[in-house]
């Protein structure tokens, strides 16, 4: 797969969705659909580059109380959307509170969490939310940005979801997905080693490093519920996520050469 990677100082798991192929033969537009984890770190120069780059939106999945006082650093020309998933009463059920120390991480599955968000009308909905606003960017003018906390999870979804629509098949889009390990599995295994000094069980160590991993089995779980639910991903971007296929077609139009 092409290397969509963008770099910077203190971003991570930044990637354009631009390059990839629909199933079709089109091609995703380079430089408009950007995906990331949060912003809160970016140096001085990466709002430089976020800058230059004409970034037009960021949306921000994460709930206000997640995002606590860590917002994002992004230029004053970018407009911040916050378009949380969770429902603030509900934030704790994602991998981004796995240090509570309520939660036993040993019995933590990711993958009920993707199917508990396919699941509840109001995460779906919120889902279709931050959708819509993605496509109605003016890609013309640059592209937009949209980011959990790890850029994993939700931002996946998000991801998996924008490329169903372009046509791109299941496998590219699950190969997206799993980019977020080049990350991620170095974190992961620092995470591991900690918990292993500190005398946690197997079980614990494992839980930790399972929570910060993408997984094909995470996006599967979604997957399932998704069809058990609405019969068909059609269904769904059109039922689940309220999409008309005006809006669909024009998000085509706009994105795929």
């Amino acid at each position: 797969m092409e290397n969509r990677v963008i770099e910077f100082e203190g971003v991570h798991n930044v990637r354009d969705l631009g390059g990839l192929k629909t199933a079709d033969g089109k091609t995703v537009r380079k430089g408009c659909l950007i995906r990331s984890a949060n912003l809160s770190e970016a140096t001085d120069n990466d709002v430089r580059k976020l800058q230059d780059m004409n970034l037009q939106k960021v949306i921000d999945l994460r709930t206000v109380r997640e995002i606590g006082g860590e917002g994002d650093r992004i230029p004053e020309s970018t407009e911040y959307i916050n378009n949380h998933i969770f429902p603030e009463r509900q934030e704790g059920i994602s991998h981004e509170k796995e240090e509570d120390k309520e939660m036993d991480i040993s019995k933590i599955d990711l993958g009920d969490t993707y199917a508990y968000l396919m699941n509840e009308d109001v995460c779906v909905h919120n889902f279709g939310k931050a959708v819509k606003h993605i496509m109605s960017t003016d890609f013309d003018k640059g592209p937009v940005l949209w980011h959990c906390s790890e850029g994993k999870d939700r931002c996946g979804l998000v991801s998996s979801f924008l490329l169903t629509i372009l046509g791109v098949d299941e496998e590219t889009i699950m190969e997206d997905y799993l980019m977020t390990n080049i990350v991620n599995e170095p974190k992961a295994q620092s995470y591991y080693d900690m918990f292993k000094e500190m005398g946690r069980s197997e079980a614990e160590c494992e839980g930790i490093r399972n929570v910060l991993l993408a997984k094909r089995s995470y996006m599967e779980k979604a997957r399932n519920r998704i069809l058990e639910k609405y019969g068909s991903m059609e269904n769904f971007l059109k039922e689940g996520l309220l999409l008309s296929e005006e809006e669909m077609n024009e998000f085509r139009k706009k994105m795929l050469v």
